[in-house]
């Protein structure tokens, strides 16, 4: 039977940098990962923001395409802006991963891939996982980033029901794309309900094409009609099978207990408005290995990790909750004002508040910004907000 300080459960980037960071504070540390392969499937647009690239070597070390700028559509309304510098980039996220793991390994992290926990059994000073395979590991701590559909956290008593989830399916392809500085986002009800289809250039001819949707609809048939009823895409050729994902939009009460904690998408540490879960999640991560290093050095036979929830709510949570606010104005607004305020804000003016402001990370700021191009029309959804809210 192998000991460990900490098993990782989720070969994700989440994981994968709790992994590393406890690893190198000098305790043991395995990851189990249910896939075979690292990095494989990718469920993630790949979109981060230049702070982000800024932070990790590994994104700078994988970066496909710089961007600049956004073309938003909605029905025959649309905003575009550019910038001069770059905001924003596509990276290559399976070899993000499997560099994250690379420095993992490096520095002593075991990585068992294939496996998957299947039961959970606590003694007085370790907890004993049982693999699918048979295999028996203990540890005295663990983190939880298996992301969303996993249920891994319900073995642990850290189960937390999302909100709401958004269905998302992402494939990559080959066309010609008018600016491969911008990125291009459409609007559109019918198709999306209360979620997004997108075009992001990953360089030479090559894009990522997905949507989200909240709509309980065949995912594979959206995709479809995305395409064929999207003039940009009538030519795309579509060049892998689409992979399909779930984001899980909320806040997660129960993060940790005395042993255990949930990061990144298992404990929705995702942007409401986008779905982006890198930046929050890796956050998420790296909260949980200082929350562990620091308990494992002060206490080793009985290490107490409830001080986590304390730091995630501090941290991480308040980002959520107004991305939560920004979601539900975004929800209430239907295509024709969507389209309205896109005209209100096609001016130098606003442009320039966007691009001198705008952070994919923290969109609130710059909506922040812009409200007083679109006050009058949106006072109207605050209030019924408010209404609903009483």
């Amino acid at each position: 039977m192998e000991e460990y300080d900490t098993i990782v459960i989720g070969g994700g980037p989440v994981g994968l940098r709790a992994a590393h960071l406890i690893a190198e504070a000098g305790f043991t540390v395995t990851v189990v990962e249910k896939n075979k392969e690292i990095g494989f499937p990718n469920h993630c647009s790949g979109l981060v923001s230049a702070n982000f690239v800024s932070k990790y070597t590994e994104a700078q070390e994988t970066v496909l395409n710089g961007i600049k700028g956004a073309m938003v559509t909605c029905e025959n309304s649309t905003l575009e802006f550019k910038d001069a510098k770059f905001h924003a980039f596509a990276i290559d996220r399976e070899k993000f991963d499997k560099l994250l793991a690379k420095k993992a390994v490096k520095d002593g992290v075991k990585i068992l891939t294939g496996e998957e926990p299947e039961s959970v059994k606590k003694n007085s000073r370790f907890t004993g996982i049982k693999l699918k395979s048979g295999k028996i590991l203990q540890s005295r701590t663990f983190v939880i980033a298996s992301g969303a559909n996993s249920g891994v956290s319900k073995l642990f008593g850290l189960y937390n029901k999302p909100m709401e989830i958004i269905h998302t399916i992402q494939a990559e392809a080959e066309m010609e794309i008018p600016d491969k500085e911008i990125v291009y986002v459409f609007i559109n009800k019918k198709l999306f309900g209360n979620w997004f289809g997108w075009i992001i250039p990953t360089g030479n001819n090559t894009v990522k094409v997905g949507l989200g949707t909240d709509k309980k609809e065949d995912i594979m048939k959206l995709f479809d009609r995305f395409i064929s009823e999207t003039e940009m895409l009538k030519n795309a050729n579509i060049r892998k099978n689409p992979v399909a994902w779930i984001i899980p939009i909320g806040i997660s009460q129960k993060t940790a207990n005395l042993n255990a904690l949930v990061a990144g998408d298992s404990a929705t540490q995702v942007k409401p408005l986008s779905g982006g879960g890198l930046f929050t999640g890796m956050f998420g991560g790296e909260i949980a290995a200082q929350v562990i290093v620091s308990a494992l050095k002060s206490n080793p036979e009985s290490a107490d990790l409830s001080k986590y929830e304390t730091l995630v709510f501090e941290k991480i949570t308040p980002t959520v909750k107004r991305g939560l606010i920004l979601r539900k104005i975004y929800k209430t607004i239907p295509d024709k004002d969507k389209a309205s305020f896109l005209e209100a804000l096609d001016n130098p003016e606003a442009k320039k508040i966007i691009t001198t402001y705008g952070d994919i990370d923290y969109p609130y700021l710059t909506g922040l910004k812009l409200l007083k191009f679109v006050r009058k029309p949106l006072l109207k959804y605050f209030t019924e907000m408010l209404r609903s809210a009483i």
